[in-house]
């Protein structure tokens, strides 16, 4: 019977793909973090296993080495995410320019598409940057209707569903969108969620071609959401500027107002990101 070599987690073996500075338990327990934001709710060691792939053994470790740092904490069956988890997004977000900028522009542009737009119900505006298959708002305001939305600073949707997404998926080139239609799960919504990657390509390349997005009803019944591009002192775009309102029937009333609205505070963003960026 031939003898089995147990590897030690930090030891790299001959089918890393990574450089050798690559250090592999370190992506392991990012990932053993990550599967509590994917289940949002209490795991077991078990469950996270299930969830990243990661050996039962090798994902208590992480578990109990995050619990004595304080991240975690475990209640004898299960173990959950503490508040000082939220140091890791944050860090994020007071170092980021973007997000510093943003966020008045954002509130700004709310009150003035508000009262240009008497008629129409603004629920909500942001600023969201693409994070492989997800988007993550860097920059986030409520309007002043009544209906509420279950979003705020750091939330994430899968980038396929939201126009901020449609937005920053539009500007990759075609192979690059290939491979990241190839590795998006398409799940139904609503009854207007587009069904296939042939309509979501289409979707897609519509907003490449006019340089915005609109998703309408396909993420949640009664809602429409605006997204524009928003671009670095290269011209590359590197976020997408969104207002989300409720759904009517007729946009052509102020779907263009709107959308002026929307560039020419993407603009006011884009100017104030150059004057603190190097």
């Amino acid at each position: 019977m031939g003898a089995t070599v147990e590897h030690d987690d930090d030891e790299p073996t001959a089918s890393d793909e990574p450089g050798r500075h690559f250090v592999r338990s370190l992506e392991r327990g990012l990932k053993v973090i990550e599967a509590f934001a994917v289940e949002k709710r209490p795991m077991t060691a078990v469950d996270v296993a299930d969830s990243t792939g990661i050996p039962r053994a090798a994902v208590r470790r992480f578990l109990l080495t995050l619990t004595d740092l304080g991240y975690t904490r475990y209640d004898g069956r299960a173990f959950a995410l503490t508040p000082r988890a939220l140091q890791l997004g944050y860090s994020y977000l007071v170092s980021s320019p973007l997000s510093a900028v943003a966020q008045p522009h954002v509130e700004e542009l709310l009150k003035r598409a508000q009262k240009a737009l008497s008629k129409v119900s603004i629920l909500d505006g942001g600023v969201a940057v693409r994070d492989q298959n997800e988007i993550a708002y860097v920059a986030y305001a409520r309007g002043t209707s009544i209906f509420r939305l279950n979003i705020s600073q750091g939330s994430r949707f899968p980038a396929w569903i939201t126009s901020t997404g449609r937005v920053l998926l539009a500007v990759l080139d075609d192979d690059e969108l290939e491979e990241s239609l190839a590795r998006t799960t398409l799940k139904s919504y609503t009854a207007a969620t587009l069904r296939n990657c042939e309509e979501l390509r289409s979707a897609i390349l519509t907003a490449r071609k006019q340089g915005w997005c609109v998703v309408d009803q396909e993420f949640e019944e009664k809602l429409t959401a605006f997204s524009v591009p928003l671009k670095d002192q290269n011209g590359r775009t590197v976020a997408a500027l969104n207002l989300s309102t409720i759904h009517e029937p007729d946009r052509s009333p102020y779907e263009s107002l709107l959308l002026e609205q929307m560039r020419a505070t993407a603009a006011r963003i884009e100017e104030d990101l150059r004057l603190v960026q190097p």
